[in-house]
């Protein structure tokens, strides 16, 4: 089999960094140095003037599959996903039949192989009603858990069934239940008796923003933080805080972790990159759970990022229909949260770097080799040999702005209209998953049966 190389790129990795050459062959990484010689019948890329990273890794998306395809389907979020140089998606468990079962997980699993563009591993949920089923949930390969600590809303009840525990004895007993399984336990933590009192103090009058902001303050996000973080000191649990949008439940969180506690903070491109003004601007467009947060407050964000107090940026994606978002565009108690992020996380890697001030190396391990450490994907995360050829080369420069008329892959990314404005850069020129071509020349190529289903082991 012929092997392909990758050459005179700017490599940035957490093993290698320089103008380096990479040898692929059989789909992982036999070599990378300077001036690697090409054999005869290898396929050269020419990557001169671009950087070479490891394939992004996003550990959070919600894509709705085989749920709510009109929302997001897999090809569809997948194909966003390599056109923006992710190569692995872990996909939560939300859905109309939200994964809770070994049953549902290995059915899951067969619907989306053939259906990704991009290799997938897929969570498991686990709360109240579910947990006689978490070791099942492991051992048919869920890569982690994942938790809401508070209720979901009437007309979210379906999808979110067995997913949350909002009492301290049912935190306790879902804590210690996927603790005894190994894995990683990701927490979205919100306070459900908060979340309760502030909802009744909502002023109908006040506008969409100024209503959402005031329903979910910091306090409701940080006393869940320091709630989880107590019971996982005692559990021995391996935790997860998804999506934290305050500098300080990520101080909250780093104290856990200097007393023993073992956890990985997360956090979205758009709390890094967009503030509550934003939220002001675009109403139910711009809503997602924790809201945006005032422009301080993104600012330390940014430098907990830049200190290495944050691990892990993902982009939470989660698409609606242009109808739903309508539908409760002056309401935000019933507006749905989320945003369709995915499309925009290269270029929001690169605002990052050059806006944020984030060192290269450093943004990119955050959505390479420390998501990859922290949820066991072996192989994936780095450019080192042995591991599976998983790159994207980036025109760094190339403007990448959100647009209306723009022909997006994911369906939900015209919906990202709290984009506009943005001065969003990076393009994936090539996309290679495993040693194999999604993207060439910056345009969609490969097949949704390449995707390969990962499961934890």
């Amino acid at each position: 089999m012929a092997a392909t190389v990758v050459r005179a790129g700017q490599v940035c990795s957490a093993s290698a960094e320089g103008r380096l050459d990479i040898r692929i062959e059989d789909g992982r990484i036999a070599a990378v140095a300077p001036h690697l010689p090409a054999e005869a019948g290898d396929h050269v890329i020419d990557a001169s003037g671009m950087l070479v990273l490891p394939g992004l890794i996003d550990c959070h998306v919600h894509f709705r599959d085989p749920g709510s395809p009109e929302r997001e389907s897999f090809p569809t979020g997948t194909a966003a996903a390599a056109s923006n140089g992710v190569t692995t998606v872990l996909e939560m468990p939300t859905s109309d039949v939200p994964v809770t079962t070994a049953e549902r997980i290995e059915k899951r699993g067969r619907h989306l192989t053939g259906r990704s563009f991009v290799d997938f591993g897929l969570y498991a949920g686990a709360g109240r009603g579910s947990l006689d089923d978490v070791a099942g949930c492991a051992s048919a390969g869920a890569v982690a858990f994942k938790t809401f600590t508070h209720s979901p809303t009437a007309a979210r009840a379906a999808a979110f069934e067995g997913l949350w525990a909002v009492n301290q004895p049912d935190l306790l007993c879902t804590l210690q239940a996927v603790a005894a399984t190994g894995r990683v336990h990701a927490l979205h933590c919100e306070d459900d008796s908060l979340l309760e009192y502030f909802a009744s103090k909502d002023d109908a009058s006040a506008p969409f923003g100024v209503r959402h902001r005031n329903s979910r303050p910091p306090v409701v996000e940080q006393s869940a933080v320091a709630a989880v973080t107590a019971l996982a000191l005692e559990t021995r649990s391996r935790i997860h805080l998804v999506h934290v949008s305050t500098n300080h439940a990520v101080d909250i969180a780093c104290a856990a972790r200097d007393i023993g506690v073992d956890l990985s903070i997360e956090t979205c491109g758009h709390y890094l990159t967009l503030d509550d003004r934003t939220l002001d601007r675009f109403g139910s467009h711009a809503k997602c759970n924790p809201p945006l947060r005032p422009a301080d407050t993104r600012e330390a964000l940014v430098r907990a990022v830049r200190d290495g107090r944050i691990d892990i940026i993902a982009s939470d994606h989660c698409s609606y229909t242009p109808d739903e978002i309508a539908k409760h565009s002056d309401d935000p108690q019933h507006a749905l949260p989320g945003l369709p992020g995915i499309e925009f996380l290269l270029p929001t890697l690169m605002h990052l770097v050059t806006a944020g001030g984030i060192p290269m190396r450093q943004a990119v391990a955050c959505l390479t080799s420390a998501p990859a450490r922290r949820f066991g994907l072996k192989g994936k995360g780095d450019i080192a040999v042995g591991y599976d050829a998983d790159l994207v080369v980036v025109a760094p420069d190339a403007p990448a702005p959100f647009s209306l008329s723009a022909d997006y892959h994911a369906s939900g990314s015209k919906n990202a209209v709290y984009l506009q404005g943005v001065d969003l850069r990076g393009r994936a020129m090539t996309t290679l998953v495993r040693g194999v071509p999604v993207v060439a020349g910056g345009e969609l190529v490969g097949s949704p049966d390449h995707g390969k289903w990962i499961r934890a082991e």
